[in-house]
């Protein structure tokens, strides 16, 4: 197997917009938008369920990205071993808290990171994994990297930044494969920017207005409950 056909099973999924039944269509589209909704207003209070749906897909984009430097290794070696660091990834993040707050940080990062690198660089018919500049790869790891840190140092405030902009990243793909199966013409990656930009601006705020209304109840005397997510142990 070449991985070159990974790229386009890839691309085919991200062109849906282009094939498939109405209502498949529909549905994957529904389902996106419900997800990325609750990443958006709730992704702070679950942190850990969050987190480990996003370390499973960091981890395997991520991982196999990484692969791409090592001449040497075949395309089966390459899919396994994303395999695996999908999996790593996806159990650190449930099973630990701070890991997961820094994979959430990492996987919000990398996923701005490449909307604007699209954006600015205007390389959209690329691959989206491979066949990429070396600048590239800098741009969305060391972004992911910064981001991890500064989820990881301020924890509760950047978790519910970094939720929302995983969850407006996937609003902003909804709203593209709509756009361009209703209308046939290609939304500009600016136009994802700008939604994502506003979805974390909104989820930033409401998770934070519901943490605010959470600490209120629990000083007017009613009992603590007990919760997975960085607000359930500090409020702001």
């Amino acid at each position: 197997m070449n991985c070159t056909d990974v790229d386009l099973l890839i691309t085919s999924a991200r062109d849906l917009s282009t094939s498939g039944e109405d209502w498949v269509f529909a549905t994957l589209v529904t389902s996106l938008f419900l997800v990325s909704l609750a990443f958006v207003v709730v992704g702070g209070r679950f942190v850990r369920a969050f987190a480990g749906i996003a370390g499973l897909g960091f981890g395997l984009v991520g991982t196999f990205m990484l692969t791409a430097f090592f001449q040497g290794l075949s395309c089966a070696w390459r899919l396994g071993i994303a395999a695996v660091g999908g999996v790593v990834l996806a159990a650190l993040a449930v099973c630990i808290a701070h890991a997961a707050v820094f994979i959430l940080g990492g996987a919000g990062g990398g996923v701005l990171a490449h909307l604007v690198y699209q954006a600015v660089a205007g390389e959209t018919d690329r691959d989206l994994l491979s066949n990429r500049p070396p600048a590239y790869y800098v741009a969305v790891g060391g972004t992911s990297l910064a981001c991890a840190l500064l989820a990881f140092v301020q924890r509760t405030f950047f978790t519910r930044v970094a939720t929302s902009v995983l969850g407006g990243g996937g609003i902003a793909f909804g709203v593209h494969t709509t756009v361009r199966r209703t209308t046939g013409t290609q939304m500009s990656d600016y136009v994802s920017i700008a939604i994502v930009a506003g979805s974390t601006a909104i989820g930033t705020a409401v998770q934070t207005r519901l943490a605010s209304k959470r600490s209120d109840g629990r000083s007017d005397g009613r009992p603590r409950r007990r919760g997975r997510g960085v607000d359930a142990r500090s409020d702001p």
